[in-house]
C-alpha cells in the first residue's frame, strides 16, 4: 500500500511541475449531469454533477485530472480563465466559488444576497461579472472579487451574459421574475446589448417571452436565443443587432449551437434525448435521439458532418453522418438508468416500472418476484399502464428520430406493446410507426386507446387483435387519453386544452365540453366531477376552479385527495385540511394509491420505493436499490427477525438472502411475508 501511495505521490509532483505529465484517475460522478464544457485549450472539458462535484477532464484518455469540491447546492453556470489557470462556478444557494485548477484547492468562496443566475469573464478588463436572481449585475474585481458596480435590473433578472469582441460590452438574456409586476428599468426586450462606459442597455430584441439561454456562434457573429417559455430558438446578427431567423420546436430546448460556418443550428431538448439540426435559414433536415437521458451539451465539427452530443447521463458521443457511424468519447457518469414512468395495479399488487433505456420492470408484491419484462426499444419508456379488468399491461417508447442520408429527412419510429399477464407476460400485440408517432395510451376493458401526433385516435379490440376505430378527433397532439368511470373520454392536446367525447357502443364520438388550460399547467388526476393540475382545482359541474398549486395529487374519493409538495404530503376531505407530513424518500417522481388496503406508493427516480399507511403516511417498509441492482428491503416493523437481519433481505427474481444459516433464513423469510401480508391485507 506504501509503494501505491508514493507512486501517486510522484506522478502527483510530476504534474504540478510538469504539465505535459497529466495525472488521471478512473473516478466518476454518481449523479446526473447539469452542464459540460471544453476548458480554452480543447484539451481538457469540465463536467457539472447533481452530486455537488466539478470534474476536470483528460479528453485524451477520459480519466479525472481534478476534482473541484466544497459545494453547497447545484451549479447553475462556471467559467473559467483562458490560461485554465481558474475556475469560476456559482450555485444556487448564491455562492460563488474560486479553484485553482493546478492544485484543486478552493480559493475563495464569496456569498451573494441571491441565487447567482450566470458568471461572465472580462479579462481585458479583469472584470467577473455575476447575474443574480434577484435581479442584479454585479461586476466584481478579478484580483480580489470585491464588487465595483451594481446594475439593478428588476423586474427581470439575467440568465446569461455573454461579453461582446468590442470592449467594455457585453449581451444579455432575461427572464421576468415571477409574481412581480413592478415597472421595468429595461427598455422593452427579453434581450440587452448592454455598453458599460454609457452605462445603458440597448435592445437588440423587442419580443417579451422569457429567454431560458444564450449562445454565441463559434466566430461570434451571431446570437442564438432560446425561450423554454414558448419553444422558440432567435438567431440575431451581432454586427446589425438584429433578427434574422425564427425557429419552433416540439420541445423545451436545453442546449443550442451553430457550426462554424453558421449554416447550421443545432438544438437539444430538455425534455427528451432528442436532438434537431436545421439550416440557418430555419428549415428542418436533421432529426435523431441519444439512447436515453437529455441533451447538456453539443457542437459541430467544421464541416458539419459529425455533432458532438452529451446526455445527462454523462455520455458523450460523435455521430458522424458521412460514415454513417456512432463513436463514444467518454462517459463520465456511474448513474443507473433512472425511472420515468410507473404504474400500480392495485387487484392484483403490481407494480410496473418503465427506464430511460428502454427497459422495464415487473414487481409483485405478493410474490415478491421482479421480472424483467420481454420487450424493449433504443428510446426511454414514455408511458405505462395497467388494464386491471383484462390483466393487461400496456407500454409506449419515445419516438425515436433516424436520419436519412438520402433525402435529409428524419424517419420516425414509435413502437407500442402491450403484455398478458395472466400468461407469463406474453406479448400479445406489438406495432413500430412511422411518418406518425404515439403521443398517448389508455388501456380500459380490453380497449387500447391510442393517440398520435396528427390529432388521431385509434382504438384496439386486444383479444381479438383488432383495429375496431381510427378517427380524426381532434387537430392537434393528444399528449394524456383520460377515461372516466361514466365512460367519458377526455383528451389532452399540445394546444393546451382538454376535450371531453361522449363516446357510443359503436365508438362514435361526440365533443361535449373544451376546458382550456393555463401556461404550464399539468393534469395530475381526473374523475366524474373534478380535475386536479399543478395550479388549480377545477370542478366540471360548476365550472368553477380554485387556485391550488401541486406538484402531485390523486383524488381519493369525489370529496377527498392527497397532494405532494416538495415532500409535504397533505390530505384534504371536503376542501379541508385533515392532517400533514413529510415524506421521507428524495426525488420522487410517482405516487399510486391503494385505496383496497389503504397504503401509499412513492417511487423515486433511482427505483427506490416507499410504502406508508394511508391514515397517517407512517411507514409500513421501503425497498432500496443496493449494487448491483438488486433491492434490499427495510421495515421498522419487528416480528421474529433481529435488527441485524432486518436489512438484509434482498429480492432479485425472488428472494436471496445473505444470511446462509437456515433458521436465520427462515426468519428473515417470515419477517418480508409478514409485512408483504400486512399490505396485503
Amino acid at each position: 500500500m506504501k509503494y501505491l501511495a508514493f507512486f501517486l505521490l510522484t506522478f502527483w509532483c510530476l504534474y504540478s511541475f510538469a504539465q505535459e505529465e497529466i495525472l488521471s484517475l478512473p473516478f466518476k460522478h454518481d449523479d446526473e449531469l447539469v452542464k459540460l464544457q471544453y476548458a480554452p485549450d480543447k484539451r481538457f472539458l469540465y463536467t457539472v454533477s447533481k452530486d455537488l462535484t466539478i470534474r476536470l477532464w483528460y479528453i485524451k484518455d477520459n480519466k479525472t485530472v481534478r476534482t473541484f469540491s466544497g459545494l453547497q447546492s447545484e451549479i447553475t453556470d462556471l467559467t473559467a480563465l483562458q490560461n485554465n489557470s481558474m475556475l469560476f462556478a456559482a450555485d444556487k444557494n448564491g455562492n460563488i466559488y474560486q479553484w485553482n485548477t493546478q492544485t484543486g484547492q478552493l480559493v475563495y468562496r464569496l456569498t451573494c444576497s441571491s441565487s447567482v443566475t450566470s458568471l461572465c469573464i472580462d479579462e481585458a478588463n479583469q472584470y467577473l461579472i455575476a447575474g443574480e436572481k434577484a435581479g442584479k449585475i454585479i461586476f466584481y474585481q478579478l484580483s480580489d472579487l470585491k464588487p465595483i458596480k451594481t446594475i439593478e435590473t428588476t423586474p427581470y433578472f439575467p440568465v446569461t451574459i455573454l461579453k461582446s469582441k468590442e470592449p467594455y460590452r457585453y449581451f444579455v438574456g432575461f427572464c421576468k421574475l415571477s409574481e412581480n409586476n413592478e415597472p421595468s428599468k429595461l427598455e422593452k426586450g427579453n434581450i440587452q446589448f448592454y455598453d458599460l462606459q454609457e452605462n445603458r442597455f440597448f435592445p437588440v430584441s423587442s419580443n417579451s417571452e422569457n429567454i431560458s439561454l444564450i449562445s454565441f456562434s463559434p466566430d461570434s457573429s451571431k446570437l442564438l436565443a432560446a425561450s423554454a417559455e414558448n419553444k422558440i430558438i432567435r438567431i440575431f446578427d451581432t454586427n446589425k443587432l438584429i433578427e434574422e431567423t425564427t425557429i419552433k420546436v416540439p420541445f423545451r430546448p436545453s442546449t443550442v449551437f451553430a457550426s462554424r460556418t453558421n449554416k447550421m443550428i443545432g438544438i437539444g431538448s430538455a425534455e427528451s434525448s432528442i436532438f434537431k439540426g436545421f439550416r440557418h435559414t430555419g428549415e428542418e433536415i436533421l432529426s435523431f435521439s441519444m439512447d436515453s437521458g437529455t441533451i447538456v451539451f453539443g457542437e459541430f465539427n467544421y464541416d458539419i458532418t459529425r455533432i458532438h452530443l452529451a446526455n445527462t447521463f454523462g455520455v458523450f458521443n460523435i455521430y458522424d453522418f458521412q460514415a454513417n457511424k456512432r463513436e463514444n468519447i467518454g462517459n463520465y457518469t456511474n448513474i443507473q438508468p433512472k425511472v420515468t414512468v410507473s404504474a400500480y395495479n392495485q387487484t392484483n399488487k403490481l407494480l410496473a416500472l418503465g427506464f430511460s433505456n428502454g427497459k422495464s420492470l415487473l414487481f409483485s408484491l405478493t410474490e415478491n418476484k421482479l421480472e424483467m419484462l420481454k420487450d424493449s426499444f433504443n428510446t426511454q419508456v414514455e408511458s405505462i399502464c395497467f388494464d386491471s379488468s383484462a390483466n393487461l399491461l400496456a407500454l409506449y417508447y419515445q419516438p425515436y428520430y433516424k436520419y436519412s442520408e438520402n433525402n435529409y429527412a428524419p424517419d420516425i419510429l414509435s413502437k407500442l406493446t402491450v403484455f398478458d399477464l395472466s400468461n407469463n407476460n406474453i406479448v400479445i400485440y406489438t406495432k413500430t410507426y412511422q411518418d406518425e408517432y404515439i403521443t398517448s395510451i389508455g388501456i380500459f376493458n380490453g380497449l387500447l386507446f391510442t393517440g398520435f401526433n396528427t390529432g388521431k385516435l385509434e382504438i384496439y379490440h386486444t383479444q381479438q387483435n383488432k383495429k375496431i376505430v381510427s378517427t380524426q378527433v381532434v387537430p392537434y397532439d393528444i399528449t394524456h387519453i383520460y377515461l372516466t368511470s361514466d365512460k367519458k373520454l377526455w383528451l389532452q392536446c399540445i394546444d393546451q386544452n382538454l376535450y371531453q367525447f361522449d363516446m357510443t357502443e359503436k365508438y362514435q364520438f361526440t365533443l361535449k365540453n373544451k376546458i382550456s388550460l393555463r401556461p404550464n399547467e399539468n393534469i395530475l388526476d381526473i374523475n366524474n366531477q373534478q380535475l386536479i393540475t399543478n395550479q388549480r382545482l377545477i370542478d366540471f359541474t360548476s365550472t368553477n376552479s380554485t387556485p391550488f398549486p401541486s406538484q402531485n395529487a390523486f383524488f381519493l374519493s369525489t370529496s377527498s385527495f392527497l397532494s405532494l409538495n416538495n415532500h409535504l404530503l397533505t390530505f384534504y376531505e371536503q376542501g379541508s385540511k385533515k392532517w400533514e407530513t413529510t415524506v421521507s424518500l428524495a426525488h420522487i417522481k410517482n405516487i399510486h394509491l391503494d385505496n383496497q388496503n389503504q397504503f401509499i406508493v412513492f417511487i423515486n427516480q433511482y427505483a427506490d420505493i416507499l410504502f406508508c399507511r394511508l391514515t397517517d403516511c407512517s411507514i409500513i417498509g421501503n425497498l432500496k436499490i443496493s449494487p448491483p441492482g438488486s433491492w434490499v428491503y427495510t421495515s421498522n416493523l419487528q416480528f421474529d427477525g433481529t435488527p441485524d437481519i432486518l436489512n438484509q433481505i434482498k429480492v432479485v427474481k425472488g428472494i436471496l438472502y445473505s444470511k446462509t444459516h437456515q433458521i436465520e433464513a427462515l426468519k428473515t423469510s417470515n419477517l418480508l411475508q409478514q409485512t408483504v401480508g400486512l399490505i396485503n391485507h
